[in-house]
């Protein structure tokens, strides 16, 4: 039978509008090439320097450029006239005018636009460059400057980029959207008086057959340079650079990790098994076109578990548990080396594109590394993620779709894990409709080949589906429509079951099912999670935190004092509270808030100074204002460490605090 064909209601086509969250006129001119010379000054907290893009009509009568750019410093802006590709120096530069257009009022984080008057118009096919000389602010949103004293080292500066999802435009004037993919090239200049520091960017570096660490040194200047090439077209928000002092370990031929000299020798062991994911996600996606993988280690400070930077994925120093029990962040990121990088939601609207298939695989390289019991684990966790996403943010919640219309939208107001874990589940749902694994393994790779190096949106990726699959299976059971732009829960899920599943499950009937406090204070027992693996105990006190949630709505002191007992046993018999890994001791803190323990409280504070990670920092504070007494204590706490957490992190804090007033 025939597939259904795309759905004829795409709520979030705009007239034409390629990104509603770039003023940039895609529709008329793309990047084709960008090239940055920027020196770096830590006493400013500036880049300043230029940036050279060079860009194909896409129509005719071309006369302006618009780009994207916020709390950027434009000095002045040139056209190059002759063959500027290659950017020789014989090259012939007309200063042209430009102007600011009006930024959007309801949404400060899109910035300005940058209105470049060409002198003449340019025809379709044509190419142009631009050399826009410029300094970035010392409050840029994309780049977070640590001084030595947050840093663990302790001597020198740091500084590293988060450009996702619209803070390349903090960086460099540029198309900041994911539909604008270009190669890139970059110099990056450092003062000697600064200390022994290394600069690496999401490029391999070209430093002439030099050391990774050496760069070129001006003695005259007391400057050292160092160059970067990256041959294959990305976005904006994956251009990427760290400045700081580092060490370096080599785990195979293609792979090293970085890290602060303190810290290399636990990133080299917690992150070894790099090199076997790789194998395994090429034997999934198809060839790794990138050349090298390496992973960064950053400071405590950066806001995310992981972040795909192309040949080096930066990495929360909260993934060390020294049981390498949390290297499927690890696995994510290099899936996103197909899935995002290679293969790109057109804009953030089709978000799910990146993140639901990068699950997918993530779960599949892991069950591959570690067995199908773990696997069918990770499902289940995801399921349980979701459900909780979901009733955080309300079943009716426009954020809660898989297709998303983002017009005068931040579109990190609208991340979550529903893109991930319900973009995920969908795609299970259509593996399960064709026929299973095997059936849908060489689609993976069919589709990956053909959109790498292109962008797409919800609409493609069906139309590639059905024409895909029509001829053999009958797809008219599958509800688009409802799938894409449904709200909640999805329409259905895959029934999951494993021998880890079933114990976890089981330990929860024995705890959820007490409800006197007698019992309360003698349940569970030593031995009952001593051989479980991470993902099982997130698992139990996940469903727990949920059921605790529950029985806390329900109100009464019984209740409560049930609770309570509850929670003093799983710190005491089960020793959470203690526990040395993050994601157990980030359950663990939740719980101990939603009954109020105040000797739990240190550990709270503590993650919150110490930890940038929004995944850990935004729950946390939002369990805290929950109860209106702890209010004042939980905008003291983010006062006290503003300063430490990234400018994404602070922002969305902010909005979380000042919510429900």
């Amino acid at each position: 039978m025939a597939a259904a064909p795309p759905s004829e209601s795409k709520e979030n086509d705009k007239a034409g509008v390629i990104d509603p969250c770039t003023f940039s006129n895609l529709s008329e001119v793309i990047t084709r090439h960008t090239h940055l010379a920027l020196s770096v000054d830590f006493k400013k907290r500036v880049l300043s320097g230029t940036a050279t893009l060079t860009l194909e009509c896409l129509s005719n009568d071309v006369s302006s450029v618009i780009l994207d750019t916020r709390d950027l410093s434009i000095t002045s802006v040139k056209l190059i006239i002759g063959p500027s590709v290659k950017l020789d120096r014989q090259k012939v530069e007309e200063a042209v005018k430009f102007s600011y257009g009006e930024g959007n009022a309801k949404v400060p984080s899109y910035g300005r636009p940058l209105i470049i008057a060409l002198p003449n118009a340019h025809k379709m096919s044509s190419t142009l460059s631009l050399t826009i000389a410029y300094s970035t602010s010392p409050s840029a949103e994309a780049i977070q400057w640590l001084t030595p004293a947050q840093t663990d080292g302790g001597k020198h500066p740091f500084l590293f980029t988060q450009c996702q999802a619209i803070g390349a435009r903090t960086l460099l004037p540029c198309q900041d959207s994911p539909s604008a993919k270009a190669p890139y090239t970059a110099a990056i200049t450092l003062s000697l008086a600064d200390g022994p520091l290394t600069a690496l960017m999401s490029a391999l570096t070209d430093n002439s057959h030099r050391q990774w660490n050496e760069g070129v040194i001006d003695e005259a200047a007391q400057t050292k340079t160092f160059v970067f090439s990256q041959s294959v077209a990305c976005c904006s928000y994956l251009m990427a650079l760290v400045v700081g002092e580092l060490a370096r370990r080599d785990i195979d031929k293609r792979c090293a990790v970085y890290a602060a000299p303190s810290r290399i020798d636990a990133a080299e062991y917690e992150f070894a098994n790099t090199g076997k994911m790789l194998d395994i996600a090429e034997g999934i996606c198809g060839e790794y076109v990138w050349g090298r993988y390496d992973l960064l280690m950053l400071p405590a400070s950066f806001p995310y578990g992981g972040m795909e930077n192309p040949n080096l994925t930066f990495l929360t120093p909260t993934l060390v548990a020294g049981d390498r029990s949390l290297e499927n962040v690890v696995a994510h990121e290099i899936t996103h080396s197909w899935t995002g990088n290679l293969v790109t939601n057109v804009n953030w609207e089709h978000f799910w594109l990146n993140e639901g298939w990068t699950r997918l695989i993530e779960s599949k390289i892991m069950g591959a590394l570690r067995g199908e019991d773990h696997l069918t684990l990770d499902i289940a966790n995801s399921q349980i993620i979701l459900d909780a996403a979901v009733k955080r943010l309300g079943a009716d919640h426009e954020f809660t779709k898989l297709n998303l219309s983002l017009r005068d939208t931040d579109p990190d107001d609208a991340f979550s894990s529903i893109p991930y874990e319900k973009g995920s589940e969908f795609l299970r749902y259509l593996e399960d409709i064709v026929g299973g694994h095997t059936v849908f393994a060489p689609f993976i790779k069919a589709y990956i080949a053909a959109f790498k190096h292109k962008t797409l949106d919800s609409a493609d990726f069906q139309k590639f589906f059905c024409e895909y699959f029509e001829k053999e299976k009958n797809l008219s059971g599958i509800d688009w429509e409802r799938w894409l732009r449904g709200k909640g829960m999805p329409p259905t899920m895959r029934k999951v079951e494993s021998a880890m599943i079933k114990a976890a499950k089981g330990l929860l009937s024995e705890w959820v099912n007490v409800s006197e406090v007698k019992e309360a204070e003698c349940v569970g027992k030593e031995g009952d999670v001593g051989d479980w693996c991470v993902d099982q105990i997130t698992m139990f006190l996940d469903d727990l935190l949920l059921d605790f949630e529950e029985k806390m709505k329900e109100g009464g002191k019984v209740a409560m004092a049930v609770l309570k007992a509850k929670e003093e046993r799983l710190k005491t018999v089960y020793g959470f509270a203690q526990s040395k890994n993050v994601e157990v001791l980030f359950r663990m803190n939740l719980i101990a808030l939603c009954v109020d323990d105040e000797a739990q409280y240190e550990s709270v504070f503590g993650m919150l100074g110490t930890i940038g990670r929004m995944k850990f920092v935004r729950p946390l504070y939002r369990a805290l204002i929950k109860n209106a007494d702890r209010r004042k204590v939980a905008e003291e706490c983010f006062e006290k460490n503003k300063l430490f957490y990234h400018p994404i992190c602070a922002k969305m804090v902010a909005q979380d605090l000042a919510q429900k007033k």
